[in-house]
């Protein structure tokens, strides 16, 4: 496969997963919460802001194909979109009254869900 044509379909699964997220959003964040999942959702802008530069600034990963390319290597979608939105999903549903199972497996299911995105 072609650079161009790997990179249009990199671009096609970005726009994907900004459809998905929106869509997660609506779906998962409750309209009596809204206030608390945008609350949550800035406050880990603010956080992956400065470990997103940091890390890769040092090189430990890699954005091959991402939106803003010409204003830093960071991945603007995952950074400053996605993983804020999945974070405010992830807090406003939290079965706090659950047991420690439970608890452990929505936190895989979370972490893994983050994680095959990424590898995506």
């Amino acid at each position: 496969m072609r650079k161009s044509q790997h990179a249009f379909k990199d671009r096609v699964i970005l726009k994907l997963f900004w459809l998905a997220t929106i869509g997660l959003l609506f779906r998962f964040i409750p309209k009596d919460k809204i206030r608390h999942g945008i609350l949550a959702f800035l406050y880990k802008q603010i956080v992956t802001w400065v470990f997103g530069l940091l890390v890769v600034e040092k090189g430990l990963i890699k954005y091959p194909v991402r939106f803003f390319s010409k204003a830093n290597k960071s991945s603007f979608s995952f950074e400053y979109f996605i993983y804020p939105s999945m974070c405010a999903i992830f807090n406003m549903n939290y079965p706090e009254n659950k047991n420690r199972l439970m608890k452990f497996f929505y936190i895989i299911f979370h972490s893994g869900i983050l994680t095959f995105g990424r590898f995506l």
